[in-house]
């Protein structure tokens, strides 16, 4: 079989396979324009400037963009599951318009400019970009059997992952330190492509999305709740599960809080980015620079983590690759807080950026691999919601109340030297290291659906005894 046979399996027609590619290509375009909220560090020191905000303030911005976008994830995931690929990207792009059309007035003071209703405009921009990323991720999933599922959802994710250095990039060469102006271009920009590929996203049958039937929950567990019958499906070797069934399930508890320990490190790195280049020293082409290594690292972590869950599909489970970002996650704060000079607050960036994206890359995969693709927008949405905690606990609350103990009286709004951030870098880095014990046990508990005997599971090798 060639490479091009396996990652895009022969389809029934050649209308069918026509339809993969440009559904692939279109759901690249749509995760590349998505992925703007990551380059807040970008603009918040001019955005901060610009408005006169605290850097409370200015974390709160970030963060309510950050958790509104997350939490939206559940209403965009049902909205995706009811109307369909076209409806959901039309929609998206209107918010992406008139969320970034309204900071673009308000940073021109024709518009409130309190942070709290900023953070409101950007969340907006953000709902749109969860609902683009949504429509490319969850429209071209279903195309993909299991067997080459990591890899393309690898290639989406890090073009999300990829999205904040194009858009940085353009920032710094066309309009930095013009921040206005940027964001005019970004209301016009996202919502035209958000639109214009969202109506080339097409979904095909896969063989395993086929012959589905209806089982007893109780002969499922565990990973379906215990007693009762309950309305589910078969998908090849795994389950369809509402939500509902869902939160009752203890796989998606422990994933959940496996994901918060991955990403709520990684989205404090994320959003304060800018404000530790200055802590340190660095000028407004460092600044910018960090962000562009950290969305490359994000790009490179979502493809090789990918690449690497089907190459070793057959020895090792999905699951096993969060606990890989775990100990990479911890290694990146300890760095960040042990050598916090620029040199090496790169390595640190690298590593939270390959951490962070790999975790991005097998979360959505494994949702579609053990609890089914029917609900998947919504499923995916409700594991979404632990960023969004993550990002509002330690990326505002945590991170903003040490960077400000920092402050001496009188001492304006800026923090300088290594101290503002290293007592967040070192809770961090324990939390990491908690979330290996939740990572380790969600390993365990599905290991039944990986390597079971049973005829809906695939027999292979086990990692563990």
């Amino acid at each position: 079989m060639s490479i091009n046979d396996a990652y895009f399996p022969p389809t029934s027609s050649k209308s069918d396979r026509m339809k993969r590619y440009v559904g692939f290509f279109a759901g690249c375009l749509m995760a590349s324009i998505s992925g703007t909220g990551y380059m807040f560090s970008s603009f918040a020191p001019e955005l901060k400037e610009t408005m006169g905000y605290s850097q409370t303030e200015i974390n709160l911005v970030g963060t309510i963009m950050m958790v509104s976008g997350y939490a939206s994830s559940i209403f965009i995931g049902t909205f995706y599951d009811k109307a369909g690929a076209r409806i959901t990207a039309a929609t998206s792009a209107v918010f992406l318009f008139i969320g970034y059309f309204l900071l673009y007035l308000a940073s021109r003071h024709l518009f409130w400019s309190d942070a709290v209703v900023v953070g409101l405009f950007l969340s907006l921009a953000s709902l749109g970009s969860n609902g683009s990323y949504t429509v490319g991720l969850a429209g071209n999933i279903k195309n993909f059997p299991t067997k080459s599922r990591g890899v393309a959802v690898g290639v989406l994710a890090g073009f999300y992952g990829l999205s904040a250095a194009i858009f940085t990039k353009i920032y710094q060469n066309t309009f930095s330190p013009d921040e206005v102006q940027l964001f005019r271009f970004l209301s016009i920009t996202l919502a035209a492509v958000c639109l214009g590929a969202g109506m080339f996203v097409f979904t095909i049958k896969t063989d395993d999305q086929e012959d589905t039937i209806n089982v007893h929950a109780a002969e499922k567990a565990p990973l379906v709740p215990e007693g009762g019958a309950m309305h589910i499906h078969m998908h090849g070797k795994g389950l369809d599960l509402s939500p509902l069934s869902l939160v009752r399930n203890a796989e998606f508890w422990l994933l959940a809080v496996t994901f918060l320990c991955i990403t709520g490190p990684g989205l404090t790195v994320i959003g304060n980015l800018g404000s530790l280049a200055i802590a340190l020293g660095a000028d407004s082409t460092t600044q910018n620079d960090l962000v562009i290594v950290l969305s490359v690292a994000n790009f490179s972590g979502r493809m090789i983590f990918g690449v690497l869950s089907d190459i070793f599909a057959r020895r090792v489970s999905r699951p096993f690759f969060l606990l890989v970002s775990l100990v990479v996650m911890c290694a990146s704060q300890l760095v960040l807080a042990i050598f916090p000079s620029l040199s090496l607050v790169f390595l640190g960036v690298v590593l939270t950026g390959l951490a962070y994206g790999g975790s991005w890359a097998m979360v959505p995969t494994i949702i579609s691999e053990l609890w089914g693709e029917s609900y998947f927008g919504t499923n995916f949405g409700l594991v979404g919601l632990s960023p969004a905690l993550g990002s509002f606990v330690l990326g505002t609350l945590l991170s903003g109340a040490v960077y400000e103990s920092h402050i001496p009286p009188g001492g304006g709004t800026l923090c300088h030297g290594p101290e503002c951030y290293r007592l967040t870098w070192y809770i961090l880095a324990g939390l990491s290291l908690a979330g290996l014990v939740t990572g380790y046990a969600f390993l365990r508990r599905t290991r039944s659906y990986y390597f079971g005997k049973s005829d809906k599971y695939t027999a292979s090798y086990h990692l563990y005894p």
